[in-house]
């Protein structure tokens, strides 16, 4: 009887174990991940990050493909509204040796949300409404780092973005 006993606790323990580890990698991987959405807002297609958390969160690329689609506007937290308008009007004249112009760094704060345009170009204007776009963020925490990368994803259509577009402009949205 007291061996049962025995093996019903040890049973019970495990399965505690299983479902404690089972929490904690939803916990660090899904829960806590910044939720990417899109938004419209002045005749626009906003690319919306929210940090969900109680802690600073960092995005630290932002990948669109196909990348002859879409660019995202002003995503870059260590360079100035200048910097990044010279960078558009100039792409092969303005910084060339500095570092910060590479790809994109967006600091969110503990619950707060941030939206960047999403800047069409002609691939998109002449592509097929049911041709897909991927937007692919890659972030991680600041209080503790994480053994491999994280990222959120959004996965929608040429003629969705359009529709968002088209509600913007007739002010359904």
């Amino acid at each position: 009887m007291w061996t049962e006993l025995f093996d019903g606790i040890k049973t019970f323990g495990s399965l505690v174990g299983l479902a404690t580890g089972g929490f904690l990698i939803y916990d660090r991987l899904i829960r806590s991940r910044p939720v990417v959405y899109l938004g419209v807002s002045d005749y626009k297609v906003d690319l919306r990050l929210k940090n969900v958390t109680h802690e600073t969160v960092i995005v630290d690329e932002i990948r669109i493909a196909p990348p002859d689609y879409l660019r995202v506007a002003r995503a870059n937290d260590l360079i100035t509204l200048n910097e990044d308008r010279q960078l558009s009007f100039y792409p092969t004249t303005s910084g060339k040796d500095d570092p910060r112009f590479e790809g994109n760094f967006v600091m969110l704060k503990p619950q707060e949300e941030r939206k960047f345009a999403l800047h069409r170009f002609g691939g998109f204007e002449q592509a097929k409404a049911d041709n897909k776009v991927v937007i692919c963020c890659r972030w991680e925490n600041t209080r503790r780092p994480w053994f491999t990368n994280r990222y959120v994803t959004v996965r929608t259509t040429v003629g969705k973005v359009k529709k968002l577009v088209d509600a913007a402009a007739t002010g359904k949205v």
